[in-house]
């Protein structure tokens, strides 16, 4: 890269795809939460149709919705908005609300290149963060959610498949 006008854009590129992570793992929440809720919302419906739910169907249905709600705490944990960003910034929501649209737009005109790169390093960095613990907590809630489906099968067949036999 030979001027900074061309750093800026590879860093605004760079910025994007750190905006574009956070988002990957927001959508991800989505589905997990929808499959859980479903699969808690089976298991009500299960236990509320079994006659007489023995110790083995309640200590999987228990079980099944204990790893459902640790994987929903972990989603829920991953959707928290991450709102502490730079001191100051030209770039950052919650900075430039913080100011008049004529403060900002007069910032805004008299910023440099080289300050529009030093905070988009900055953005860059603080969102690669966000991207990075989101991820975590995602990664931990498909560990919690693919955990409980072992448990969720049996207790669904021992409430509904065992219960009917009877």
């Amino acid at each position: 890269m030979n001027n900074e006008s061309d750093r800026l854009r590879m860093a605004m590129w760079i910025f994007e795809r750190q905006v574009g992570w956070i988002a990957s793992a927001d959508i991800k929440v989505g589905v997990l939460v929808a499959i859980q809720a479903a699969m808690v919302g089976a298991l009500a419906a299960a236990y509320g149709a079994a006659k007489q739910p023995e110790g083995s169907a309640l200590f999987f249905a228990g079980f099944a919705l204990l790893l459902s709600v640790i994987s929903l705490v972990c989603a829920a944990l991953a959707l928290f908005p991450k709102t502490d960003g730079p001191s100051s910034s030209s770039i950052y929501f919650g900075k430039i609300t913080a100011h008049t649209q004529e403060e900002y737009g007069s910032r805004l005109s008299s910023v440099s290149e080289a300050e529009l790169l030093a905070d988009c390093a900055q953005q860059i960095y603080r969102n690669a963060q966000i991207a990075g613990g989101k991820h975590e907590h995602v990664k931990r809630a498909l560990i919690w959610g693919f955990a409980s489906i072992a448990p969720w099968l049996f207790a669904i067949w021992a409430l509904v498949a065992v219960q009917g036999a009877k």
